[in-house]
């Protein structure tokens, strides 16, 4: 009876990881920070009472490394809302990341704005092909100077996106094959 278990054990392991969809990764934190300019801001453009605001950007998105990005909103000029807003973010080697945004913008003296948003991931290319996810960023925009800088937070995942495994994660699996190479030297020894 013994040596049936572990070829049955092994079998029924290797059947339920074969049936894991790959699209079920579990989700990646990222924290990313960002400073750039303000590209344009021109009024009426996406409509009355609205400036489109674009901006190019530059910063660390991690664990997944440096990036470039370009984002773009219609901000209403009474209530200093946005929705519909578009963002992009390269990382370099055919890996790109986009999304939506909506927020907000607080003047905090003039031409200068406090700002936060929720940010939907909606796909990319490479590494964030079929990406999905959520997150917020806060941060800053200096019309009079032309700056912006921001901070953003979240969660993506993906079938191509990979966690890297923690360490005791590590030592546990490695634990677990020592333990496999014994049994089967014994058994071998056994015969």
């Amino acid at each position: 009876m013994r040596r049936t278990r572990l070829p049955f054990l092994a079998a029924a392991l290797s059947t339920a990881l074969a049936t894991v969809p790959a699209h079920a990764k579990p989700p990646i934190a990222f924290t990313g920070s960002f400073t750039g300019t303000v590209v344009t801001a021109t009024p009426g453009s996406c409509g009355p009472n609205q400036v489109d605001v674009n901006a190019t950007f530059s910063g660390l998105f991690s664990p997944f490394g440096a990036a470039t990005g370009t984002q773009a909103a219609c901000v209403n000029l009474g209530t200093f809302d946005f929705t519909g807003g578009v963002f992009t973010l390269d990382f370099g080697g055919g890996n790109t990341l986009f999304g939506t945004s909506a927020g907000s913008f607080v003047m905090t003296a003039p031409q200068v704005f406090s700002g936060s948003s929720t940010i939907v991931i909606g796909g990319g290319t490479g590494m964030f092909t079929e990406a999905t996810g959520t997150g917020t960023t806060r941060g800053t925009q200096n019309l009079a100077a032309g700056t912006v800088a921001f901070d953003a937070t979240g969660t993506v995942a993906g079938p191509q996106l990979n966690a890297v495994p923690e360490p005791a994660s590590l030592a546990l699996l490695a634990g677990g094959l020592g333990a496999m190479a014994a049994i089967g030297r014994r058994r071998g020894r056994d015969g």
